[in-house]
């Protein structure tokens, strides 16, 4: 009989998926963001509300939307934005360490966050040696969850796994939806409806009891 694992590797989010939306960091970053567009676009901040979300809807992310539509530094933008105490809202996850250090696949960080930001929050959570490697905005040229191609670039910064041999855990259904198209198995952290994947977690700490294959 096969007692391999069914996965070979897992791409797991960063942001309100490793820790809970709860704690205050991703308000905090949405806050630098329109204060971004405020300072940068020289405009009201409920515009900068009204232009940050029509740039969510349409290209993923507010960085993707300054890029095409504006003459802004794409690394300005990502330290401006993560400027914020982490230290006082992300503490060591005990729990969390070991339930991921059961998990057999390869874990990569993938996320359209920035290394710099990713490895902040992994090094406060005490789980940064736990990955093989972060996945980052940079890393994938800019090409942010939910566009297919960012998808298949982390495909092949993995060392090009099959799909079907990949899982990806994400706190929102839009960047969940194309990683199925792939073939890869979804995992929908947090709230909202799992109708559109194939398992629903209330929060990580519930994967190895919820969904099989990583053992």
């Amino acid at each position: 009989m096969d007692i391999r694992p069914k996965f070979e590797v897992i791409f797991i989010d960063l942001d309100e998926t490793l820790y809970p939306k709860s704690n205050g960091l991703w308000q905090c970053i949405s806050h630098r963001i329109n204060q971004f567009l405020v300072e940068r676009l020289n405009m009201p901040l409920e515009a900068a509300h009204e232009l940050r979300q029509s740039y969510l809807e349409s290209y993923g992310t507010t960085l993707n939307g300054l890029l095409q539509n504006h003459d802004i530094d794409p690394l300005d933008y990502l330290d401006f934005v993560h400027e914020i105490p982490i230290e006082s809202m992300i503490k060591p996850d005990p729990s969390l360490r070991q339930i991921l250090n059961q998990v057999t696949p390869a874990r990569f960080i993938f996320t359209n966050a920035s290394q710099q930001h990713a490895e902040r929050v992994l090094n406060h959570l005490n789980i940064l040696d736990l990955f093989k490697g972060i996945i980052d905005i940079i890393t994938l040229g800019y090409a942010n969850k939910p566009l297919p191609e960012s998808y298949q670039k982390a495909l092949t910064i993995a060392g090009n796994p099959r799909p079907e041999k990949c899982m990806i855990i994400d706190d929102r259904i839009a960047n969940l939806i194309p990683a199925k198209d792939f073939g890869m198995t979804t995992v929908l952290v947090g709230d909202g409806q799992a109708k559109a994947v194939d398992y629903y977690l209330p929060t990580i700490h519930k994967i190895l009891e919820q969904v099989p294959g990583l053992i």
